[in-house]
């Protein structure tokens, strides 16, 4: 049992499985995983299990950034994904700047409440 990194390395102490399968057998794996089994058009390996990554996305987001599909590629992953995070950043920091904003005008410390007592002792007074 080897882990798919290890093909191509172990490949020239290997034997050709396709020896001892049927195409058929072959064609019930996930093609990727045999194109990644395969080295020099010799299969080196045969998948005992599969894990496969799966990419869940929020199709909202998307939308809300201009983009009508998930990405295709890891390239494009990256820009789309630096593009909704940069966003949702500064959307962040708008709201969080706006809740200290109301805080400041209700109390009469500051948002974090430093200025709620004086320094000599007692609390402050509303203005």
């Amino acid at each position: 049992m080897v882990d798919v990194i290890w093909q191509g390395i172990l490949a020239p102490h290997a034997v050709d499985m396709k020896k001892y399968f049927k195409e058929d057998e072959i064609a019930k794996f996930f093609p990727r995983i045999i194109e990644n089994n395969t080295v020099g058009g010799r299969l080196v390996s045969i998948p005992w299990h599969t894990d496969a990554g799966l990419l869940y996305y929020r199709t909202d987001l998307l939308e809300k950034y201009g983009y009508k599909e998930p990405p295709k590629t890891w390239e494009e992953l990256a820009e789309m994904a630096k593009k909704i995070q940069d966003g949702e950043r500064a959307a962040l920091r708008t709201l969080q700047a706006r809740a200290r904003s109301r805080s400041e005008r209700r109390s009469p410390g500051s948002a974090d409440g430093r200025g709620l007592f004086r320094p000599e002792g007692g609390r402050a007074r509303p203005s």
